[in-house]
């Protein structure tokens, strides 16, 4: 069915450029893709793009509003939670809470719908907050080196700020992946590595590495045990934690049980991003019963 056909269009306001190295902005695409893969008889998604960015196609199935003009009364805006009001001034309103740190916004209205990336997110007085994920897996992450490995890696990124202080545990000779653009290097690196060392607790490299035969060693957060972390995030679903592969502290035991279990891990997380689907379909029914209600 063309989009022309349907009824309700659902518009994705995305504040940043797109990249593949933002993983906030690269979920709001993807959903856009997720959403239009569904070919529902009424609802179809667009991308917003404010100040004038460039337009890109990194999926399939991505369209664009080009003219405010097309936003009317059936349009549902889905707004990241950067953004605090409601620029497009739409009637419908979706908040999408991709962090668990953010707060409920007091000029946001009873009517705006909340959806959280994890289940962790429990903050918000008289809502009844639904979980949306659309973790992507990008294939380039895959095992192509099946020979011994000597090499460590290791990233920092958002660690600086969500650890009260870092003491650094890796290798004087580790490579630094911080600031590389190339999905394509990084795949590479991470398969001439045997451990890869990350102290941002929020990254997706630490389950890429994984995906590449390259054991990861997360840097623990402070008062918070392994199975506290794994619960609150989205590697924890249907009260089944994922975590093959990684190690949370580089203990010994921790090592050991990532080690034997990285071979499983290499194929677990593709199917666990493609298992939460599920909570599109879910946000699809939400809104038929929306609409009718309203």
């Amino acid at each position: 069915m063309e989009l022309k056909d349907r009824k309700i269009q659902i518009v994705i306001w995305t504040n940043h450029p797109f990249s593949w190295n933002e993983g906030g902005t690269l979920v709001l695409f993807y959903l856009c893709k997720c959403i239009n893969d569904l070919n529902h008889t009424i609802f179809y998604s667009k991308l917003y793009l404010p100040y004038g960015q460039q337009k890109v196609y990194p999926f399939s199935n991505i369209h664009y509003v080009f003219d405010e003009h097309e936003i009317d009364d059936n349009t549902i805006v889905i707004y990241p939670e950067d953004v605090i009001d409601n620029p497009l001034i739409c009637k419908n309103v979706i908040r999408w809470l991709l962090q668990s740190t953010i707060k409920l916004i007091t000029s946001w209205k009873n009517t705006d719908l909340i959806y959280i990336w994890d289940t962790c997110q429990t903050e918000f007085k008289n809502k009844t907050e639904k979980m949306l994920a659309v973790p992507y897996f990008n294939p380039i992450f895959k095992k192509k080196n099946k020979n011994e490995r000597t090499k460590t890696c290791y990233l920092i990124k958002k660690g600086v700020y969500l650890h009260d202080k870092l003491i650094f545990f890796h290798p004087q000779d580790s490579i630094l992946i911080n600031n590389w653009d190339n999905l394509e290097y990084i795949s590479n690196i991470f398969n001439e590595c045997k451990y890869f060392y990350c102290y941002d607790p929020l990254c997706m490299y630490s389950i890429y590495a994984v995906s590449c035969g390259c054991i990861t060693i997360l840097y623990p957060k402070k008062n918070k045990t392994k199975y506290e972390y794994f619960k609150e995030g989205f590697l924890e679903k249907n009260n089944k934690v994922y975590n093959y592969g990684i190690a949370y502290g580089n203990s010994e035991e921790e090592i050991k049980f990532a080690t034997d279990t990285l071979e499983e891990g290499e194929f677990m997380y593709k199917e666990l991003f493609e298992s939460y689907k599920d909570t599109v379909y879910d946000l699809i029914k939400d809104l038929e019963i929306y609409f009718m209600e309203h």
